[in-house]
């Protein structure tokens, strides 16, 4: 009685998953820190050091699944889905009204957290990358071609981002990567839909919109009338 019986291979895998999470995160945060705005090879040149670490630490990890006898590949796919899950839950917060804690414990082992760089306010890496990645595709610097599903700089016409660098980062990184992305686009649709819908009640004077914050947009809603009224004569007044 009073003895508590400790699994020594418990406690093995149980620090493999402190060090995995602690070592990913640590690197996943400080290599999406860009220093640049819009350069695609400073984003190339993270993505591929990113793939050469991800590459390196699933070699280890493949190695000491034989030599200790543990579900190493398992533990791997459940720990790093498990930071990206926490990073896009991170960035949801932004993009809805209620706020709530992000748990950074989940189920699991802690995920640290870390500060936010000067020059993105992004909470996690991957709201960086997409920052990254939506200022190289801005409308005003490449096109897109969807017979060939890339896209060229309107400069120079070489390749920016197409297909063959989507399907090379799943192979790299695996499905959860392009997930995540994937994810995390739809929260930037969500939050660009909210801010066009709240911006727009202003300008008309319409919707859930406070009284006071129709009143500064009385100017604007003047304009919009008047222009309007060029293209049609019999528009009453509203």
């Amino acid at each position: 009685m009073g003895v508590i019986q400790v699994d020594p291979k418990e406690m093995l895998v149980e620090g493999i998953r402190k060090e995995l999470v602690n070592n990913v995160s640590r690197f996943l945060h400080s290599v999406f820190i860009f220093s640049t705005k819009g350069d695609n090879n400073e984003l190339q040149n993270k993505l591929s050091k990113l793939t050469a670490k991800f590459k390196d630490l699933k070699k280890s990890f493949e190695y000491i699944q034989d030599f200790l006898n543990i579900h190493a590949e398992q533990i791997w796919r459940e720990e790093v889905s498990r930071i990206f899950r926490y990073s896009l839950d991170k960035e949801g917060m932004n993009v809805i009204t209620k706020k709530m804690e992000v748990n950074s414990l989940d189920m699991g082992i802690l995920i640290p957290r870390y500060p936010t760089p000067e020059n993105d306010k992004s909470p996690s890496f991957l709201g960086r990358m997409m920052n990254q990645l939506a200022s190289i595709l801005s409308p005003d610097k490449v096109l897109y071609l969807d017979q060939v599903s890339n896209f060229y700089s309107t400069e120079t016409g070489r390749q920016v981002f197409g297909l063959r660098n989507v399907v090379a980062l799943e192979k790299d990184l695996g499905i959860i990567y392009i997930q995540s992305l994937d994810q995390m686009l739809s929260y930037r649709i969500v939050n660009d839909v909210k801010v066009f819908i709240r911006e727009y009640g202003r300008m008309i004077g319409g919707g859930r919109i406070k009284k006071q914050d129709s009143v500064k947009s009385g100017t604007r809603v003047e304009n919009l009338k008047h222009t309007l009224k060029t293209f049609e004569r019999g528009i009453p007044d509203f």
